[in-house]
């Protein structure tokens, strides 16, 4: 069984430190904020981990290679959405998470999300 637990993205604050069901956010230095506050983004760890040991949460930005059938690798880049790994849905996971990387997250890396052409990676 996974473990549950959450982080929260505050506009202000940036990333507060895990926690678990029945916790609250908190940021170093001890600050708090209420569930309520709209500037809070709630994002659930997927239970899997990257090829570096860091785990792997709710909007992450992920790089993986994938091999096609005719023996190719497919370079992909990707927003993690706990909906699709736990419902079925295509999850880069189930057999690649190996070759998985957390390279940044949607609120300090939206650059990476911009597509480039081969002749600017």
């Amino acid at each position: 069984m996974r473990e549950i637990k959450f982080r929260a993205w505050h506009g202000k604050h940036g990333y507060s430190k895990p926690f678990g069901i029945g916790g609250h956010p908190e940021w170093d230095g001890g600050l708090t904020v209420s569930y309520f506050d709209r500037a809070c983004q709630f994002e659930q760890f997927t239970g899997f981990k990257d090829k570096n040991g860091k785990d792997i949460y709710e909007g992450d930005i992920l790089h993986l290679y994938v091999s096609v059938d005719d023996g190719q690798d497919i370079e992909i880049i990707c927003i993690v959405e706990v909906d699709l790994v736990h419902t079925g849905g295509f999850s880069p996971f189930a057999n690649f998470h190996k070759n998985v990387e957390r390279i940044g997250n949607i609120h300090e890396n939206p650059e990476l999300l911009i597509k480039k052409a081969p002749s600017e990676r």
